[in-house]
């Protein structure tokens, strides 16, 4: 029997073939790899600011919160310590009675309550507004005409300032 004894480098070929195949399959995967966590590093960096920044913003919130609560207290002790500065509840009281008895032929569309002074703002016909002016004239209230203006015939959009004490 006779055996054949193959002197060429064919195996080494298909060896280092296939050994170079799969080295460059792996440097591919390692490479992928290195890709994958570079993303996910860069990911985690972009979370990690946008934390921050919620943070940072969620600390200003507080600051701002608490200089808030700060300055209610501090308003609150200041009209603790001056009572003068607070409305009368009886001439609240008082003039808003007077309201109620008030015959108007048109409306009052709102009253604003500000320091001492109360501002009337409506829609009257002529001759209930001159009502209205010699009422708080004849009850004692002073009065200022802020805004004063013909809408349609023999109706009037008027603002009035009124204060206690005519004289």
């Amino acid at each position: 029997m006779e055996y054949a004894i193959s002197l060429t480098n064919y195996r080494q070929k298909a060896w280092v073939n296939k050994s170079l195949g799969l080295l460059i399959k792996l440097g591919l995967f390692v490479l992928l790899l290195i890709l994958v966590i570079l993303f996910l590093l860069n990911l985690n960096q972009a979370k990690k600011a946008k934390l921050n920044k919620l943070k940072q913003d969620n600390h200003a919130q507080e600051n701002k919160l608490i200089s808030l609560k700060q300055q209610v207290e501090s308003l609150k002790q200041s009209l603790m310590a001056n009572p003068h500065q607070a409305l009368d509840r009886h001439k609240v009281m008082a003039f808003l009675a007077y309201l109620s008895q008030v015959p108007l032929k048109g409306g009052l569309e709102s009253l604003h309550i500000v320091d001492d002074q109360l501002k009337i703002s409506g829609k009257l016909s002529i001759t209930a507004f001159d009502g209205l002016e010699d009422n708080l004239k004849a009850q004692g209230f002073a009065y200022k005409v802020v805004h004063f203006q013909l809408i349609q015939q023999g109706q009037v959009e008027f603002s009035l300032q009124v204060e206690e004490g005519a004289e």
